[in-house]
């Protein structure tokens, strides 16, 4: 909620989820733990880079560079 309300709704996004850590039991089933991922992604516009947050289970973990962006420029 914190990213949101400071960078508003973002351009795009996707959810994924990867596991974390598996068991097999002696009957051969599998007990996962899996975790929720979101990348979100803001455009800030011509010449500049495209921001991609990446929040794991509610917690931004990372802020990277995309590709350049289109458009007016944003992100001050």
């Amino acid at each position: 909620m914190d990213v949101l309300s400071k960078c508003g709704p973002p351009d795009d996004s996707e959810t994924v989820s990867y596991d974390t850590k598996g068991s097999a039991s002696g009957a051969g089933s599998v007990d996962l733990k899996t975790k929720k991922v979101d990348k979100l992604y803001y455009n800030c516009g011509d010449s500049r880079f495209i921001r991609v947050l990446t929040v794991i289970d509610g917690m931004l973990v990372k802020i990277e560079n995309g590709g350049y962006g289109s458009g007016p420029a944003k992100c001050e």
